[in-house]
């Protein structure tokens, strides 16, 4: 370890000479001269608002690791190789301020990189991207897309030639063919995405785990969504919260059920063997085990000693599914309930599949949580699983990652990693995107298919700086605070209307902004941004706002002026609900919302004011199915998303809860007095909340995704 320390202090004087030499004209240097060190300046970070993070010897070994490959004392294209990574590992982790660019620029001074050039590292540099079928290239970065052909030859046989040409020729046209037909999310590539894309990249070649920090709505999540589904690698994301539990990441004892049917058909054609799956429905539903579990033992070794089976691609799953039944059996002859086995959790289950997973708002879960963490967080390391009886950790699949989000700890309510965890992740600070010049490209980007013309994303850009500035000094909600706008907020916004649902560019720029900056303010604040949003973005308010808005279908309600889809049952007349003209003003912002962006509707008020009985007018004159959860205090995140309970013949079994059931059937709910859930139950929610609508269940590692 002091050899590396000394390897970097050689290096100054060593490098310095050759760097010089080789950069522009005017910075060359006599070299009959001893060239030293490029002056610098001592840099303090104590008024750095997120230099928590401690800087240890774990940083310069992943320093030098990366270096490692391209290391040479007379290359000064190496020494700006080592400047990239340093920059990486010793400065990404703070915020965008002078004291960063300070620091930039000594690093760059002890490496012999001029200030200009370090200077434009910091506030220019923007990597270019190129996504071949094979390699994906983000800068300084090279990956390769994950073949799935390939990965399913994991047993070590050997292919031919032959067949390698084959299967290659297959892949390639596969994903020439995915190119084309899949629709992939919109991804601008501005200079700060382009460069966090770059920087989580450089990690995931070199196998190191990554954590983002930022405020909400910057891209941290769809940064790592974006990367892993270029490279084709499945991304299970995990919302952690205080009653996140080490089972939820590694897993525990769980009730399960006996059903190896699915297999069984995939194998073999299930018509011929239609007799004997009768056969097996029967012992199945009596109960009796262990005949089952004999005939399937019996089953699998036929297969292995099929040799036409042998080069079959279940046959993997067949020698997994032989070894959980010879466990089975044992258990049935020392009588212990088969009912309760260990089921791997998430994590385990990515890593030994190679899958990618995302930890997020990681700093909500307790420190006993993340400790499981330790392990996995050091290169090749990975976790023992003690509590079924392992004593040799889980094999790591190569192409594992792990990433983890989080807030900093200025929020309220935000607390700090643990050092011991933080220091084994390689931290990037996402900053927020405020310039005009990229602020347009991310408009244009979402806005590409419509037709827009550059002096309206002009005046987008300009309108939501305006109501940033705003919404920090001026504006208030419905309850005095300030309302918070991001890029979540923007990018929101340009995405409904990107659907064209409006039928003209004007309204539907107009529908989409009201319903992102303008729903959630008082009736002043309300005047106001409705004013800027009107100048800014129609010509003829009179003439776009006249014209009705197009009826997407016969299935279709109108409710002030927006078209609502129908449910599955009986519309009501409710002919004693009485529409005021405050309450015709609500109905129409919430019609909107449920008309054109269909995202999650907060409504805020005084008791008794109208909020639940106005949602529940719409859903009964449209014929939608209601749900309703009561919050307080006291509310437990199972009443939400389920529990395993006992059923009618008394088998333990996943118990669905009422949001579940809402996201699976397409139902509405109403999820009341939000304000007193806990804030457990608010960051599990996190994930249906966003655009993603998705819900990952721990229990039963199944990922619901709201219909």
């Amino acid at each position: 370890m002091h050899g590396y320390w000394l390897l970097l202090e050689d290096l100054d004087a060593a490098t310095a000479a050759d760097n010089l030499r080789q950069q522009d004209s005017n910075d060359r240097a006599d070299n009959t001269e001893k060239y030293v060190a490029l002056p610098f300046k001592q840099v303090t970070l104590s008024s750095s608002p997120n230099s928590g993070r401690l800087v240890s010897t774990r940083d310069l070994v992943k320093l030098c690791q990366r270096s490692n490959a391209q290391f040479s004392v007379t290359s000064a294209e190496c020494a700006y190789f080592m400047f990239q990574n340093a920059v990486d590992v010793f400065c990404s982790y703070l915020p965008h301020s002078r004291e960063k660019i300070t620091l930039i620029t000594s690093i760059g001074a002890k490496l012999g990189i001029i200030r200009s050039r370090c200077e434009h590292f910091a506030n220019e540099y923007k990597p270019d991207v190129d996504f071949g079928l094979e390699i994906i290239k983000i800068g300084r970065a090279s990956l390769l897309a994950k073949s799935e052909l390939l990965s399913n030859n994991e047993n070590g046989e050997q292919l031919s030639e032959q067949d390698l040409k084959r299967q290659k020729l297959t892949e390639q046209t596969r994903r020439v063919i995915g190119q084309t037909s899949v629709k992939r999310a919109t991804f601008s590539f501005t200079r700060l995405a382009s460069s966090i894309l770059e920087r989580i990249a450089v990690c995931v070649s070199h196998s190191e785990p990554v954590l983002l920090v930022g405020e909400t709505g910057v891209g941290k999540t769809s940064s790592v969504q974006y990367l892993a589904e270029r490279t084709e690698h499945k991304l299970v994301v995990v919302n952690m919260n205080n009653q996140s539990d080490v089972s939820d990441l590694v897993g525990g004892f769980k009730p399960v059920e006996l059903n190896y049917v699915h297999l069984l058909c995939e194998t073999f054609n299930a018509e011929k063997n239609m007799q004997f799956l009768r056969i097996f429905a029967t012992h199945y539903n009596s109960g009796r085990h262990s005949v089952i579990i004999r005939t399937m033992i019996s089953l699998c070794h036929q297969v292995f000693r099929n040799t036409d089976l042998k080069s079959h691609q279940m046959v993997p799953r067949w020698r997994t599914l032989c070894e959980k039944l010879q466990k089975l059996q044992t258990q049935l002859d020392k009588s212990i309930n088969i009912s309760i086995a260990f089921i791997p959790g998430s994590l385990v289950n990515c890593i030994s599949k190679g899958e990618w997973v995302l930890l997020d708002e990681i700093n909500l879960a307790s420190a006993e949580t993340l400790e499981c963490l330790s392990t996995i967080l050091e290169p090749e390391g990975s976790v023992v699983l003690l509590e079924r009886g392992d004593f040799m950790p889980v094999k790591r699949y190569p192409d594992f990652r792990i990433f983890a989000c989080m807030n900093p700890n200025t929020d309220i309510g935000k607390k700090d990693l643990p050092v011991g965890i933080r220091n084994r992740f390689t931290e990037f600070f996402v900053d927020e995107l405020t310039t005009d010049a990229y602020l347009s490209l991310l408009v244009s980007d979402y806005l590409a298919n419509t037709g827009i013309q550059r002096k309206s994303v002009h005046s987008m850009v300009q309108l939501y700086k305006s109501l940033r500035r705003l919404s920090e000094h001026q504006l208030n909600d419905g309850l005095c605070n300030r309302p918070v706008y991001s890029l979540r907020t923007l990018c929101r916004s340009l995405r409904i209307c990107a659907r064209n649902l409006c039928g003209s560019i004007e309204r539907n720029l107009y529908e989409s902004f009201c319903l992102s900056f303008l729903t959630q303010l008082d009736p002043e604040s309300h005047h106001v941004v409705l004013l800027l949003i009107r100048n800014a973005l129609l010509s003829n308010a009179k003439a776009v706002l006249s014209k009705q808005l197009p009826r997407w279908g016969e299935n279709y309600l109108q409710f002030e002026g927006y078209w609502i889809q129908l449910g599955g049952l009986e519309q009501q007349s409710c002919s004693h609900y009485i529409l005021t003209e405050s309450v015709q003003k609500n109905l129409q912002d919430l019609a909107r919302i449920i008309s054109i962006g269909k995202l999650p509707i907060l409504l805020q008020g005084p008791t008794s004011a109208g909020k639940t009985s106005l949602i529940d007018y719409v859903a009964r004159r449209s014929g939608n199915r209601c749900l309703r959860i009561n919050n307080h205090e006291h509310t437990d995140l199972q009443e939400n998303i389920g529990t395993y309970a006992a059923d009618l013949e008394g088998k333990l079994t996943f118990q669905e809860g009422v949001l579940v059931q809402a996201m699976r059937q397409g139902y509405w709910i109403i999820l009341d007095e939000l304000n007193l859930a806990s804030t457990d139950i608010l960051e599990a929610l996190n994930r249906v909340l966003d655009d993603n609508r998705e819900l990952y269940i721990a229990e039963t590692q199944t990922l619901y995704t709201a219909t």
